[in-house]
């Protein structure tokens, strides 16, 4: 993500979560992901899975207004 190959970082992030899909840090990185390529509704589910994995996680608090203003402009 951090050198715009949102697509690279979207294909090891989605396989990244079917080899641990307990890794919370994973869920982030699709989230973001997801979110770059406009795919608004994966994202959301995403991050939701960071949440339940993380729930007091280090970027939970942004997490949830990433969320919330998603689902505002649904």
């Amino acid at each position: 993500l951090e050198v715009n190959r949102i697509r690279d970082a979207l294909e090891a992030a989605e396989k990244a979560s079917r080899i641990d899909n307990q890794n919370a840090e994973v869920f982030l990185l699709l989230g973001n992901a997801r979110q770059e390529l406009g795919m608004a509704k994966p994202s959301i589910k995403a991050y939701e899975r960071y949440l339940k994995l993380a729930p007091s996680g280090r970027y939970a608090t942004e997490v949830k207004q990433v969320i919330k203003g998603m689902k505002d402009g649904l």
